[in-house]
């Protein structure tokens, strides 16, 4: 017989967050963070920035997806 180990790697969870007010005034700005329960090499927003962190300029709607070791991808909400 053919016997096949199939592994779920594990996926992030990423929580995406303001430091701040998420309410600013014209040319204000608010800086927004990347977390999760563990160290990851790879953060990209949904505004194509990379990193952790990040400062936002304009109202919008904003999300950060992160990279495991393993490749699998977690994305905020």
């Amino acid at each position: 017989s053919n016997l096949l180990f199939v592994e779920a790697l594990y996926t992030p969870t990423v929580t995406a967050y303001a430091a701040g007010p998420t309410e600013f005034c014209e040319f204000g700005e608010v800086t927004l963070h990347a977390q999760t329960e563990d160290e990851y090499e790879y953060f990209e927003w949904n505004t194509s920035d990379q990193g952790a962190t990040i400062t936002v300029f304009e109202s919008g709607n904003y999300s950060v997806g992160a990279v495991a070791d393993n490749g699998c991808i977690g994305q905020s909400d």
